[in-house]
């Protein structure tokens, strides 16, 4: 099926969901809020083509903030995370970063920003993001580590988390300041970087995911015109096709590795960093050089289809999906080594899913079974479910085959 026709008059219409549903040509058609159109399924790449080419952004109802602030702020999450809190101690640019268990195990994901604007600024305070539903666990888990430490930690409930994408977001973030027309800068000026609100960061996760910024309240960000404010399942679809794990349903709560979980891929890991939490197990399996499982984007398909080539979503696919942990299954595998674990189906467990949407998701899956199978093995899941695990394009390529 081709990813991408030519828009013409609907032959039929229904209403559903707050969308026009219609077919044309034998393909699933839709209109959105928007009135815009588009294939309900759709090939993975293109998907993405195409929503990197709007400029849009959503608001993050499912993340919110707590603030570390006090003379020793920067030194406490210095010893707390997986990333270098020493450079944005005087202000700047968020980071990523992981907080861990002592045996090196995912707690909770962060961006942590330094708050650009205070009376008495530079001043050592900062917010840090999690998701909503971790942030009492994330509380409680600094605040066993704060001893006598000279800071503290409070809830922030007026801050709001956004995500802005698109070709104009690049512009929005870090760029150098344009002057006016008409007026011009001598040689040698030093040229201010360009930020549209005080605190954020251009997304290090992957290079298509824009900004990412806090504003307070309820406030529309002061984003160009041509942006326009969708949904969260639009941000969500985006993040799973892209492979981007995010908050406790894709990072199991001291469970996941940081190296597995593609900290390292997305710029949340410092190597290079002194002693921190769960630092061993780490630096160890970085020293290595080898992780067997990654959390990987995978589809879904039933009985009745064939196992896809390409991913694509489908956005009709309304089969339940499989529960956040629930094993994903090697059938058909006649050469499993004695030490993995058989499971209660007859087949070899080799990963666990994530979550999803539609039909795609993200699973922490063994890299071996991950693109093409041997003939006669399937990836099954809860419900009768079967996967398909790829690589995402903005991976390392391997070395031997970097040009």
């Amino acid at each position: 099926m081709p990813s991408v026709m030519r828009m013409q008059p609907f032959r039929r219409c229904a209403v559903a969901r707050g969308r026009y549903t219609g077919r044309f040509a034998g393909q699933s058609i839709a209109q959105d809020t928007l009135g815009r159109s588009y294939a309900t399924k759709t090939n993975a790449q293109e998907y993405l083509r195409s929503s990197n080419a709007r400029n849009e952004y959503v608001r993050l109802d499912n993340r919110a903030c707590l603030e570390i602030e006090g003379p020793e702020a920067i030194k406490f999450l210095q010893g707390l995370t997986t990333n270098q809190m020493l450079n944005i101690e005087r202000g700047g640019d968020g980071v990523l970063a992981a907080f861990l268990s002592p045996q090196g195990r995912v707690l909770f994901d962060a961006f942590i920003y330094p708050k650009n604007v205070n009376q008495t600024f530079p001043h050592p305070a900062f917010l840090v993001e999690s998701a909503e539903a971790s942030l009492p666990g994330l509380h409680a888990h600094l605040k066993r580590f704060l001893l006598r430490t000279k800071a503290k930690i409070t809830p922030q409930s007026d801050w709001r988390v956004w995500q802005a994408w698109g070709p104009q977001s690049k512009q929005l973030w870090g760029g150098t300041f344009v002057p006016k027309s008409g007026s011009s800068t001598p040689a040698g000026s030093v040229l201010a970087k360009n930020s549209f609100v005080d605190n954020g960061l251009k997304d290090c996760r992957h290079p298509e995911f824009g900004v990412r910024f806090l504003m307070k309240g309820d406030a529309v960000p002061p984003l160009p015109p041509n942006f326009i404010q969708v949904a969260p399942e639009e941000y969500k679809i985006r993040r799973l096709l892209a492979g981007i794990p995010e908050g406790p349903d894709d990072f199991f709560h001291a469970a996941s590795l940081p190296l597995e979980s593609n900290f390292d891929y997305m710029h949340g890991v410092d190597f290079r960093k002194g002693c921190y939490l769960g630092q061993e197990l780490t630096i160890r399996t970085y020293h290595t050089g080898v992780t067997r499982k990654r959390i990987v984007p995978v589809q879904l398909y039933t009985d009745t289809e064939s196992a896809p080539d390409q991913q694509s979503i489908d956005t009709e696919f309304n089969v339940p999906l499989p529960t956040t942990g629930s094993d994903i299954v090697l059938v058909g595998d006649s050469e499993s080594k004695p030490t993995r674990r058989k499971a209660s189906s007859g087949g070899t467990s080799v990963g666990k899913f994530c979550s999803g949407i539609h039909n795609v998701g993200l699973a922490l899956l063994r890299l071996d079974h991950v693109g093409a199978l041997k003939d006669g093995q399937e990836l099954v899941c809860e419900n009768g479910l079967k996967l398909k695990a790829y690589v995402p394009e903005w991976w390392p390529a391997p070395i031997g085959e970097q040009s």
